[in-house]
């Protein structure tokens, strides 16, 4: 594949993905959700702030303040669950990207910008399991709501398989870069050598 066609290849691919997840405002935007969602200890809740998730403050007007902001479990467990999405659907619009234009020089793919990249992949993927301790934490919070505790286990579920799938992916990558830098200098080798002997 020549240099021009993986450019142009890769820049629609770029431009059709980061009109819905390639905002690097929107990505750090679900990794600090992830974030809080991680710092969750048994016993703690979770609140919405200016659509941004954090930690319920634990003291005698809690209560008040839930209701007075309708920080209802169904509004939790919808904002847990819009996060846990958002940060998949980056991850494997990543991975598409990675994939496409695996043979693609680096070169080219850096021109794609830092939400396609593969620290990106494992950014989200160690948040997304940090995320999952944090629900697991959370499971105990509300023990005694069978729904909830399902949605949950959903979630949770979700988080476990779709981490594999990072994984694998984070490890091919790495792979082919391995291989393309040996065969690089491989290459590079066997010109110097052709330059010093050209008999």
């Amino acid at each position: 594949m020549s240099t021009a066609r993986a450019g142009l290849l890769m820049k629609n691919s770029f431009c059709n993905l980061t009109m819905n997840y390639g905002s690097t405002e929107f990505t750090d935007n679900v990794i600090a959700n992830l974030k809080i969602i991680a710092m969750l200890q048994k016993a703690q809740r979770l609140c919405v702030r200016k659509g941004q998730l954090t930690l319920e403050r634990d003291d005698r007007f809690q209560f008040l303040r839930r209701y007075v902001r309708n920080d209802s479990r169904d509004t939790i467990v919808l904002h847990i669950r819009d996060t846990v999405s958002n940060a998949i659907k980056i991850a494997r619009s990543t991975m598409e990207v990675l994939a496409v234009n695996s043979n693609i020089p680096q070169t080219v793919v850096q021109s794609a910008g830092p939400c396609f990249s593969e620290w990106t992949l494992i950014k989200i993927m160690n948040e997304l399991e940090n995320a999952r301790q944090g629900l697991i934490n959370l499971k105990t919070t509300y023990s005694t709501d069978a729904i909830m505790i399902a949605n949950l286990d959903v979630i949770v579920d979700r988080i476990a398989i779709n981490c594999e799938d990072i994984a694998a992916t984070v490890a091919n990558v790495a792979t082919v870069a391995l291989a393309k830098s040996a065969t690089m200098t491989f290459s590079s080798t066997l010109r110097t050598t052709e330059l010093e002997n050209p008999n």
